[in-house]
Formats: structure tokens, C-alpha cells, sequence
């Protein structure tokens, strides 16, 4: 066996080539990904309509914060733009919940979701 210091260094890759790259970082990277999504979505019991915690004041928690978030960047900055950025994606939520998201759920979840929709407002008010 010869000795750590008659083994030659490896080679570096000369100025202006690239190092050899990973080509299986993304595919690992999507792999792990969809893992974790896939865990995620069976982890908790996905059969009834949830209703406690955040759910009891709003059917969109997620939502009513993320517009809460813009509403308070677009006055923080007294932006007008982020103003209509504002109003612009809470139009996008809500017709992405009474088109896509609500029809589904009382779909799957017809007498839960009847009493949840009679008892909590889709937003906060």
C-alpha cells in the first residue's frame, strides 16, 4: 500500500472548464420532495371537514393571512401598485374557492360540509 504522500492529487479542472456536476441533484432533490408531499398528505386523517383551531373563524385561514400579509406590506410601504397586487390575488383566491376548491369539498364531504359552510364564514367576516 503506498503512502498518503507518494499518491498523486487529483486532478482540477483547468480555468474556464466547469467542474464535473451531479446530474441526479435534481431527480434526488424531487424524489425526496415528493416524499415528503406524499407523508405529508397521509400523515393525518384526511376524512372530515376540519373545524377546530384557525378553521372555526374562517374556512381559509391560509388565505385570510397570506391577504393579510399584502395588505399590511401595501400599507407599511403606501404603495398603491401593491394595492391593486392585493385586491388583484384576493379576487384570484376567491374565485378559486367558490369555482374549484368549496364544490369539491361538498362533494366529498356533503352533511359536514353543509353545517361547516352554514356556521363559519369563507373569510373572516
Amino acid at each position: 500500500m503506498a503512502a498518503l504522500s507518494d499518491q498523486e492529487p487529483p486532478e482540477l479542472p483547468s480555468k474556464g472548464s466547469q467542474a464535473p456536476r451531479d446530474t441526479n441533484a435534481g431527480r434526488r432533490h424531487l424524489t425526496a420532495a415528493r416524499t415528503s408531499a406524499a407523508n405529508a398528505s397521509t400523515s393525518s386523517d384526511r376524512s372530515e371537514v376540519r373545524t377546530k383551531a384557525l378553521q372555526s373563524y374562517s374556512r381559509n385561514p391560509l388565505y385570510v393571512a397570506v391577504l393579510a400579509i399584502l395588505a399590511g406590506w401595501a400599507m407599511g410601504f403606501r404603495s398603491w401598485p401593491l394595492c391593486g397586487y392585493a385586491a388583484l390575488v384576493a379576487v384570484a383566491f376567491h374565485r378559486r374557492i367558490v369555482s374549484y376548491e368549496e364544490p369539491v369539498l361538498k362533494a366529498a364531504h356533503t352533511r359536514q360540509w353543509a353545517d361547516y359552510a352554514a356556521n363559519v364564514p369563507r373569510w373572516l367576516l
